[in-house]
């Protein structure tokens, strides 16, 4: 799964016998029905639209260069298209014990005989529901029309939410809280919401982070807010942020895209540093260009997928 994290980004009323979160999703925002499969205490949140993201030229663009056989491989190590199959995806993360389980939780259009196939063959059952388990990972269907795929403790944990064995992330949670501060509009293809724990490797007092990603009405915009352990803290950030744009200018202005960084801001207020990135559509169109010249590359040095070295 690690290995496709970023072409799965390229490419991010039921019966009464479907689990109650299933049931409870269709009254809820379309953003937020695949919340009702994570687990409380989750503390990172990236919810990926699909949809639009396929809609968006720059993907397009992206995903059309690609190598011919990269979509395929996807295809077979999924049991489904990541570009074509999937509308809408919940990435969560959580720490018990020391270790970090993660979720990847896709809403589409699903074959199940071809997934069984992709997660090698028979399944076995856990709670009653069809579990497919390869070494490290696993999947499940938590929903007729939601997969989940991650790391097997993880997997068997948004069973359980499913099944109201487990409780589900609840809205007063500071993961949801911070998602939400976010706000989202037509154009919003993705969020990240992520608490940063004490002890993994970040930047000094950052106590979290929230990013936006809004595409189509004639550009590209990214918001980032890092939130720190005070207002120095806050400061500190701002003058890492800045010259971090400053080191990068001269290498994108030998690319012919120094522009790109005029559309960049970043300021520090209180224990927060805001920074947000505006591209236009033609900016976004060349910079898909110049990087649809090194995908290939890119995707091959990533090392092509093999059914025996384990799925994702």
């Amino acid at each position: 799964m690690k290995r496709y994290g970023f072409a799965a980004l390229v490419l991010a009323a039921c019966a009464s016998s479907t689990p109650a979160p299933a049931r409870r999703a269709a009254s809820l925002p379309p953003e937020d029905q695949l919340l009702l499969f994570a687990p409380s205490g989750a503390y990172v949140l990236v919810d990926v639209d699909m949809a639009r993201l396929r809609n968006a030229q720059v993907v397009q663009k992206l995903v059309a260069a690609l190598p011919a056989n990269a979509r395929p491989e996807l295809k077979s190590a999924f049991g489904f298209d990541l570009y074509d199959d999937v509308d809408r995806q919940l990435y969560w993360f959580r720490k018990t014990q020391g270790t970090t389980d993660y979720v990847m939780v896709s809403r589409g259009r699903f074959d199940r005989t071809r997934v069984a196939t992709a997660r090698g063959g028979t399944p076995a059952s856990y709670r009653g529901a069809p579990f497919f388990q390869a070494r490290d990972s696993a999947g499940a269907f938590v929903a007729d029309d939601v997969f989940a795929l991650g790391t097997v403790v993880g997997v068997q944990t948004s069973v359980d939410v499913a099944q109201s064995a487990a409780p589900a992330l609840g809205p007063d949670e500071p993961a949801v809280r911070l998602r939400a501060s976010a706000g989202a509009t037509d154009r919003t293809a993705v969020r990240l919401a992520a608490l940063i724990p004490r002890d993994v490797e970040r930047m000094p007092r950052l106590v979290s982070l929230l990013v936006r990603l809004d595409l189509g009405g004639g550009a590209l915009d990214i918001s980032f807010t890092g939130e720190h352990e005070n207002p120095a803290a806050a400061i500190e950030g701002e003058k890492q942020l800045r010259q971090l744009v400053s080191d990068a200018r001269p290498y994108l202005a030998a690319l012919g895209m120094g522009s790109y960084l005029d559309g960049v801001v970043v300021a520090a207020q209180g224990n927060r540093v805001l920074a947000t990135v505006h591209l236009s559509d033609k900016q976004c169109d060349q910079l898909a260009t110049f990087v649809a010249q090194y995908l290939p590359e890119l995707m091959k040095n990533a090392g092509s997928f093999s059914p025996q070295d384990g799925r994702p």
